[in-house]
């Protein structure tokens, strides 16, 4: 099981968080909780090899190989599983409010959601999986990808700069940042950036505030085998050890203690640096893989 990151085109670095490569060669692994807590990004996945089905609340959504699929902003945590066999997709992750740079509906539809990209995308979509099924590299599949993004954006809606600056400001602080602050900095009510963000990111700056919260905790346990890094600063972020329960209970499907015991290797995986790219600082690329 690895995961291997790829660079991302100079026009689309703005709106991209990462672009990645995950393979297996006995798909996801059932030793593994499978857990995926929300990051605030929305994705395009791509599963070249084998099927990646997305289980939550609502039920199960298969993802067939073969077919691209976008995934919306999460408020909630899902649980992915496979065939026991080879596996490889491709994930680009876009900034939360990136994604409504190439498509023009109002991203709630999609919040908590796994599309096709033909609901997305409409024929361009099916075009675009035809072509990709036909192409043979992996590499060429990513090209590929980034093209039709590229392409896209040049046809795409303007977003408000207002929206770029709130979403920046939660991130870069771990949603520390006061929602209230951002009526005077920028002087728009909440009532209207609520709805820009619902319209943007399909959720409220708040609720991204909560994820960007929770993540910097979860980020810590992906980097260090301690369960007590989930215990470290809580109350820099939360009002009190309860308000942390309940919101990593949210995101996570289980309380702090129970989670930390786990094992959710496959998780982690999506948080740690490629080793293959610290010598260069560029992330390792196979230009001649299957």
């Amino acid at each position: 099981m690895q995961l291997m990151r790829w660079p991302v085109e100079a026009p689309l670095r703005p709106y991209i968080e990462s672009i990645w490569v995950f393979e297996s060669d006995q798909g996801v692994p059932e030793s593994s909780s499978r857990v995926i807590a929300p990051n605030g990004c929305p994705k395009l996945i791509l599963s070249f090899r084998n099927s990646l089905d997305v289980s939550h609340r609502r039920g199960t959504q298969i993802g067939s190989e073969g077919r691209l699929h976008v995934i919306g902003v999460w408020d909630e945590s899902s649980i992915v599983s496979s065939p026991a066999r080879a596996t490889g997709s491709i994930g680009i992750e876009f900034h939360p409010e990136g994604f409504s740079r190439f498509c023009g509906f109002a991203l709630h539809e999609i919040a908590n959601r796994v599309c096709d990209a033909d609901e997305v995308f409409g024929h361009l979509g099916r075009d675009l999986q035809e072509r990709l099924a036909n192409t043979p590299s992996v590499a060429s599949k990513v090209r590929m990808l980034q093209g039709f993004l590229i392409e896209r954006l040049a046809k795409t809606r303007p977003v408000h700069a207002v929206l770029d600056h709130v979403s920046r400001r939660l991130r870069l602080t771990d949603g520390a940042a006061e929602i209230s602050s951002f009526e005077r900095e920028t002087g728009f009510s909440r009532r209207w950036l609520d709805k820009v963000f619902q319209e943007h990111v399909g959720h409220s700056p708040k609720t991204l505030a909560a994820i960007f919260r929770f993540q910097r905790f979860y980020k810590a346990w992906a980097m260090t085998p301690s369960s007590n890094v989930l215990r470290e600063d809580i109350l820099d972020l939360y009002y009190d050890q309860s308000h942390f329960t309940r919101e990593f209970k949210r995101f996570t499907g289980f309380p702090p203690g129970k989670y930390a015991q786990a094992d959710n290797e496959f998780g982690r995986i999506f948080y740690r640096p490629d080793p293959r790219s610290l010598e260069t600082g560029f992330p390792f690329v196979q230009e001649n893989g299957p």
